[in-house]
């Protein structure tokens, strides 16, 4: 497998990677991104790191992590179609109801992966990021490195053997749940949401279906 040159995020708040490879402020409604040359640290802001706006995010990154509202979703997908054609885009994107509306319902009820995978039509996806919350990440890869598991989700096994290299550089031990379809497990409130060694994954794991 070849070398990683450029990871970038896109968000609407500062989340997910942004407290490893540091970030710009980021204006209400805006959506913004941040870009990184690997290795990505877990004990703090790259200093190879710099901001910009997501067409320049889905340009620049060898893979690129989407953490928006999922409300936002369909027009990260229109604008930047052509971008994602082909790339590892991991979707760390949560359908909330109350916050999203009709289209979260939806996602929810076609499940959260395969919903994504329609919205980004041509990505190599892969679902991560989405069991735990954000704001606990940076602690948790500091004060736990490799001991908490990530699970993940995705069709395309060298698209997951991509995500999994960036989830161990950030500090998680990855876990591929199956495919796409196990999307509808990574939200909060299923049994694999939450803090949960890759050993406690696997065997939720088997009572899934």
């Amino acid at each position: 497998m070849r070398p990683l040159r450029h990871y970038a995020t896109i968000s609407r708040t500062r989340q997910v990677l942004s407290p490893f490879v540091g970030s710009a402020p980021a204006r209400p409604r805006d959506l913004v991104a941040d870009f990184v040359v690997p290795p990505v640290a877990p004990t703090g802001p790259s200093d190879r790191a710099c901001a910009g706006t997501p067409r320049d995010a889905a340009a620049f990154g060898d893979v690129v992590l989407i953490a928006v509202p999922y409300s936002a979703l369909p027009r990260v997908g229109r604008d930047l179609a052509g971008q994602f054609k082909g790339k590892v885009v991991i979707d760390a994107c949560n359908p909330y109801v109350s916050r999203d509306g009709d289209i979260a319902a939806w996602a929810r009820q076609k499940a959260a992966g395969l919903a994504s995978a329609e919205l980004l039509p041509g990505a190599r996806l892969v679902r991560a990021f989405n069991a735990i919350g954000y704001s606990r990440l940076p602690e948790i890869a500091q004060e736990r490195r490799g001991r908490v598991g990530m699970p993940m989700a995705g069709d395309d096994p060298r698209a997951n053997a991509v995500a999994s290299r960036l989830v161990r550089d950030i500090g998680f031990e990855p876990v591929v749940i199956g495919p796409m379809a196990m999307g509808r497990y990574l939200i909060p409130g299923t049994r694999l949401a939450g803090e949960q060694s890759p050993e406690e994954i696997r065997k939720i794991l088997t009572t899934l279906k």
